[in-house]
């Protein structure tokens, strides 16, 4: 994947004394969830970049779920937050629908969704939408007061770094389970 023109254009622009490559490396690491906080305490140079992506808005951080959220592209083939996810709309669709049918205000939103959602099957290859569906099913099966379902994007993963979890990891690997568990039922008869 190739890093996008604009976003090191933009980067070029804020400022004649950015370090260029160390905010591309500073925003893969965060892409790929890799804990930064060791290298931003020691490197008064991440500590700048960090800076200059926050202050001029290329990335910005939920503090209430410590997620990064990527403002400018940061891959040439990623496609603009305003467009549509094409074939991701079921993630709204179906996915999100399941969560707000037990509280209005479960859903989350699309592009946070969408957006985990894609990173989760990145890293999750042999995962299949309709695994994903089962999962939260079955996870909303386990709710019992609706004040405790998880926002459906806090569902997919929380948090980041070493703190991060997912609890659709989890419940994808209890459906993955009892599939397995059918399969070998079926050869045994």
């Amino acid at each position: 994947m190739k890093i996008n023109n604009s976003l090191i254009k933009k980067l070029k622009e804020v400022n004649a004394d950015v370090d260029v490559e160390s905010c591309i490396m500073i925003l893969l690491a965060l892409y790929h969830d890799l804990d930064i906080e060791k290298f931003y305490n020691e490197s008064p140079t991440m500590q700048k970049s960090i800076k200059i992506l926050l202050s001029n808005h290329i990335i910005d951080v939920d503090w209430r779920s410590d997620e990064v959220i990527f403002n400018v592209r940061l891959f040439e083939s990623e496609k603009d937050s305003s467009n549509s996810f094409d074939s991701w709309d079921w993630v709204e669709n179906e996915y999100m629908s399941l969560f707000v049918s037990i509280r209005k205000d479960g859903g989350g939103t699309v592009t946070s969704c969408a957006n985990r959602m894609k990173k989760f099957f990145s890293e999750n290859p042999d995962v299949r939408k309709e695994d994903v569906l089962e999962a939260v099913k079955l996870y909303l099966q386990t709710v019992n007061n609706p004040q405790y379902l998880q926002r459906a994007d806090y569902f997919i993963k929380k948090g980041v770094g070493s703190a991060a979890t997912s609890r659709l990891e989890e419940f994808v690997k209890i459906v993955k389970e009892k599939e397995n568990d059918k399969n070998d039922i079926h050869k045994m008869i």
